[in-house]
């Protein structure tokens, strides 16, 4: 069938997009298929056109839009020129390489660096890249997305003056000193400078235990003790905040018994009797600290255990003391029923007008006198006239915790009952 040749009045619009628009654009071009790309920052009517013009590829049914080859367009026309002279500016560069260059004309300097290492035997290349564009008298840097990893130096920097310090670096008052910064980025070079890598220091982990019923007690008092324990699995100083340090046991004993489910069990204050809980808990090594700089460093919690004791269960012996209107026979039950002291007091003081009609002053006490004053008369030493009697068992608490006490009495043959006394112990 013959193919007839007919005119088609009609308007074909190309794909067209951004450039951008394109870079992220996943579909695969057609093979004949013609795009179009406008530079990005082309405003129609402000932008010149002989400087931003469109970039123009066709398709070959196998790649994305930024792989296939520019037919033409673009930014200007761009060169990439080697300036091998590091030491030339790249302006003195550009107008002797491009002396006739025309306006909208783009050129990109790439200078080579070599890092002058001595720690090692290979020097490291490095290139750094300035675009530049010609705006028919001279040239000027484009504005770009500069950072201080891809910006080198390309000389060593000479550190001069009466200072001493800068950062990291020191030096003597008096000293010129090079810092070797050829071929280093800038951000290699203030790291240089101004950041100093440090471990984390090292809290090690710690352990409490508390004794609910610690105190002193009189002996034959009978206590049920419970206990409380802490565990703090330590700290870095710059984390992570949990060290990773686990507990693998925990053991607590009070008087050689071991405590279960937070009690020791009842415990029969004796003489004597000063005891702690104690508590050992092993643990775990920690996970590896971080430096100052978020990194991961080389110090870690070794494993190990820590140990803590409570405050104590003491056990006290009282004295007993009274002053009488008449003879009585003693018992453990009787001055048990008198004023009492604990008896680690060094000195007793006393009045006889806490009765009537006093008598005598009688002191049950397991320490030795060791003088008596009287007080209300200029201090009078009356020790002897505290007789000492015949010894008494007196109980603590609790039957079947008695103790052999000395009884001392006092029966002048007219108590006056505005006497005081003030007696120490031995």
């Amino acid at each position: 069938m013959a193919i007839s040749n007919k005119d088609l009045k009609a308007r074909i619009r190309f794909a067209t997009k951004t450039v951008s628009e394109w870079m992220v654009e996943d579909e695969i071009i057609l093979k004949g298929e013609p795009t179009i790309a406008i530079p990005d920052g082309y405003v129609a009517g402000e932008s010149d056109i002989t400087i931003f013009k469109p970039i123009f590829k066709i398709g070959d049914g196998e790649h994305v839009w930024r792989e296939l080859p520019d037919i033409g367009g673009g930014v200007g026309d761009l060169v990439v020129l080697e300036k091998e002279d590091k030491n030339q500016s790249d302006n003195e560069f550009l107008q002797s390489a491009m002396p006739e260059a025309t306006e909208g004309a783009m050129v990109v300097v790439v200078t080579t660096f070599v890092e002058d290492d001595k720690n090692t035997t290979t020097n490291e290349e490095k290139k750094s890249r300035t675009a530049y564009i010609y705006k028919g008298d001279a040239w000027e840097a484009l504005d770009g997305n500069y950072n201080a990893d891809n910006v080198y130096l390309d000389s060593d920097i000479i550190l001069a003056g009466d200072y001493t310090q800068v950062g990291n670096i020191t030096k003597s008052a008096t000293e010129s000193k090079t810092l070797t910064t050829k071929g280093k980025s800038l951000s290699e070079v203030l790291d240089t400078i101004f950041t100093k890598e440090l471990e984390s220091k090292v809290t090690k982990p710690s352990c409490t235990i508390t004794l609910v019923g610690a105190g002193s007690y009189e002996v034959g008092t009978e206590v049920n003790p419970t206990y409380t324990t802490t565990f703090d699995d330590g700290a870095y100083t710059y984390g992570p905040n949990v060290t990773g340090v686990s507990v693998t046991s925990e053991t607590a004993t009070l008087n050689g018994v071991g405590g279960t489910n937070g009690s020791f069990g009842n415990v029969m204050v004796s003489d004597g009797m000063n005891i702690k809980a104690s508590l050992t808990v092993n643990y775990t090594e920690g996970v590896l600290a971080n430096t100052n700089l978020g990194n991961q460093g080389t110090v870690r919690i070794a494993a190990g255990s820590c140990t803590a004791s409570s405050s104590a269960i003491i056990g006290y012996r009282n004295m007993f003391y009274k002053v009488l209107e008449s003879d009585v026979t003693l018992s453990s039950d009787v001055v048990r029923g008198w004023s009492n002291q604990r008896s680690t007091i060094s000195e007793l003081v006393m009045e006889a007008n806490v009765v009537s009609n006093p008598k005598s002053v009688v002191i049950v006490t397991i320490d030795e006198i060791d003088k008596v004053l009287l007080t209300s008369a200029q201090n009078s030493d009356i020790t002897s006239e505290f007789k000492r009697e015949n010894d008494l068992t007196v109980n603590g608490a609790s039957e079947g915790t008695g103790m052999t006490y000395k009884v001392y009495k006092y029966q002048p043959a007219s108590l006056d009952s505005s006497e005081k006394y003030k007696i120490t112990f031995k």
